[in-house]
Order: C-alpha cells, then structure tokens, then sequence
C-alpha cells in the first residue's frame, strides 16, 4: 500500500461495489479509512430502516460524518403515515446533519425539516421536493447561505415571502418555479436554468420571470422548462434576453404541425442553438388507430421538410427533437438529418433507414457518425448470437444493408 499514493487508492476503492468496500473497512486501519470515505461520501436514505439506521451511525461515529459530501433524504411511499415516522426519528436525522455540516457539499431533503438553526459552511447545493412548503425557516436557511452553486427549489407551496429577495452571486444552476424567483436575487454565473411554469402562465409573467435572471444573459447556456404549453411568443421573450443558449428544453402550445415553421423562424434568432427539443407531444393524434401508420409517415414526412429547412436558418442547430417524438441529429460535415431515435417505435423511422441504406444514399462519413451517435440495429430479437457474432465482424456498411434486410422480412 506504500508503492501507491492514497488519491490512486481512493480512486481504486471508488469503483469497488459497496459490500466490497465495507470488506476493505476490515483489512487494516488504512484501508479502513480510505473505504469508509467512499462509503459515506453519497447518501441517499430512501426509507424509514434506513435513515433509522444510518442516520444513528453517522451521529455516533465521527469518522463516518465527516466523509459525508452529499446527504439525499427522501420520504418514499410513507403515505399517511409520514408525519407519524418522522417524529419517531426526526431526532436522529437532526443529529446526524449537525454531526456532517462541517464538510457537507450538497443537501437534498424530500420532506419538510426545521432548519432554522443549520449552518454548513461548504454547502454548495440544496435541493427540497415538491411537497416541501416553503416556510420562513427555508428562506432563513438559505439566507445564511448565500455562496450555494446549485438551487433546486422545486415546491409549488408557498407559505412565506421576503421583503428583501435573497442574493445568489455565485449561482451556476437554478431549479425552479415561476413564483418563486420574484423572492430571490440572482448574480451572472448562472448556466443551467429549469423552471417549471404555472398552468395558463401569462405573457407578462413569462417576461417578468425571465427579466429576473436577465443578469446571467451571456452565462446562461442551458434553459428548460416543464409542466405547462407555452406560448410560441415565448421564444421570442427567450431570445431577447438570453441570446447565448445552446441548449433549449421546451413545451409550447401547438394548433398544428404546420406552426413549427414559425418555431423555426423563432428561434434562429439563437445563434448558437445547438441542441432543441420539444417536450411532450401536443398533437399527432388520432381517433382512428388504423390511420396511425398513414399518419406516422405523413408526420415524419412534414417534420423530415422542416428539418431540411432548418439547415440553413438555424446552421448552429445539430440535434432536435420534435413533437412526433423523433428525434434528428445532424453531422457536421452535413446538411441531412437523421433520425437516431424511434427505431422501434415509429415505422416511418424504420422505413427511411432501410430505404437510405439499401439504396446506398448514406455516404461513409454518415455511417461513421451513425456509428459514433451509437445506434445499431438489431432486428429487435431476430438475430441469435451467432448471427450477431457474424454481423460484427462485417464491414459496417455491409452490416448496415444485412440488417435492414433482416429486419424487413
């Protein structure tokens, strides 16, 4: 153990299993030491044995606490028993939090904890569920940390405000919902924002919401959001204020698919947008589930076009994901798209690659990124292994054409 400096033995004993290392704890001190750092450096307590458990160990052992760096405690599927759980051993997840708060990077809870009285000097990320109301000793706790990286507030609950919104200078992500960044101050650090919007959320709380993270317009590279349809005019509010994004996570309201045409006009004003996608599927739909194969292909045909146009208004743009679910993906060295996903899903995705690939229409260079994107096809089943063991061997070409026959039969 000599020959070999402990960050080479800490990254060794990081990728053994966890019974591995609990084994290593009874080798000798040194090792035990080393592994009970890797142990005890994640914690994510799903249950009430387990917080129970663990929780009493980390208060009782000292060497145990001061290995904790990210500490996740979730409530599970307590039901209506959780209140009742909790103050059975709400003692004990106290104690262990004041026995970890020394060298604690990252806290995330999923049930309501009293933290009117907790410091972490290193916190650098809190995290709170949805269930989790936001009280005054939330925001006094956060208050006391204002150096956090990472704020995942994801509670739709709020039962306190501040007169004075708390700062966050040195912010990098932000989680959250719409009314809840009015009571915070952020810095211009920020490059990954999620924000779960309000259902019928209106224009001008879209702007108001967003001109509030206006200080970190050029940081911000990242911007999702979840759980409404936005309107298409919020993609020019976006554009104006946070040109810079590179990667965009959206749900929009559709009437048909013939609006991602103005979509595509929207968003070019992204001029480094290299990754779009629009979540959940608002149309596509049919009552007539014997048109859903005449309607898959007429889908992928429009979404296909819409594509090809894109090449040229939006060049910056390699990887999209449209309502139908397809998701397209575009080389560098190339102006086709290609759908990577929906292989076994989508027949109009099955058909495209059998007729590109048969008729030879896909060069090397297009093989070779379909191959670095990681997509194989694999007849769903229909090979057995030595099929499979002759397939790979073949040139990928080659490969490519057997298999589209294959799965054509």
């Amino acid at each position: 153990m000599e020959d070999l400096p402990t960050e080479l033995w800490e990254k060794v004993i990081s990728k053994c299993l966890r019974k591995d290392q609990a084994t290593l704890c009874r080798v000798s001190r040194d090792f035990g030491i080393l592994a009970t750092r890797q142990i005890y450096r994640t914690i994510d307590l799903q249950s009430s044995s387990q917080i129970m458990r663990c929780c009493r160990s980390i208060a009782l052992r000292r060497s145990s606490a001061m290995a904790v760096r990210i500490l996740r405690i979730g409530c599970g599927g307590w039901g209506y028993y959780e209140s009742l759980r909790l103050a059975a051993f709400n003692r004990n997840i106290m104690a262990a939090l004041v026995a970890c708060s020394p060298n604690l990077l990252r806290l995330e809870i999923g049930f309501y904890l009293d933290l009117t009285r907790y410091h972490f000097p290193l916190l650098q990320g809190f995290s709170i569920a949805r269930n989790v109301p936001f009280t005054a000793a939330i925001f006094s706790f956060l208050q006391r940390h204002p150096t956090l990286q990472i704020l995942e507030l994801k509670s739709t609950i709020i039962e306190h405000r501040t007169a004075v919104p708390i700062q966050f200078p040195h912010l990098l992500r932000f989680a959250g919902t719409n009314r809840i960044i009015d009571a915070l101050k952020f810095g211009s650090s920020i490059q990954d924002i999620y924000i779960r919007w309000e259902d019928g959320v209106s224009t001008t709380e879209i702007e108001t919401a967003l001109g509030a993270l206006a200080p970190s317009a050029v940081s911000v590279q990242s911007f999702r959001s979840a759980n409404t349809r936005l309107p298409p005019q919020f993609l020019d509010i976006l554009a104006r204020i946070f040109p810079r994004i590179t990667a965009l996570v959206i749900g929009l309201r559709y009437s048909s698919p013939n609006m991602l045409n103005e979509v595509g006009s929207k968003i070019s004003k992204l001029e480094e947008l290299c990754i779009f996608k629009i979540d959940s599927p608002t149309y596509y739909e049919s009552d007539d589930e014997s048109d859903d194969d005449t309607k898959s292909h007429e889908n992928f045909a429009h979404e296909l076009e819409v594509m090809t146009s894109w090449s040229k208004l939006i060049p910056s743009l390699r990887s999209c994901t449209l309502p139908s679910g397809i998701a397209w993906s575009r080389p560098i060295i190339s102006s086709l798209w290609i759908p990577c996903a929906g292989l076994s899903r989508i027949s109009a995705v099955n058909d495209w690659w059998v007729q590109s690939v048969l008729s030879g229409k896909l060069d090397d260079q297009i093989n070779d990124f379909a191959r670095s994107i990681g997509w194989e096809l694999d007849a769903q089943g229909a090979l057995d292994s030595n099929q499979r063991s002759v397939i790979a061997n073949l040139p990928f070409q080659m490969r490519l054409r057997l298999l589209c026959v294959i799965c054509r039969l």
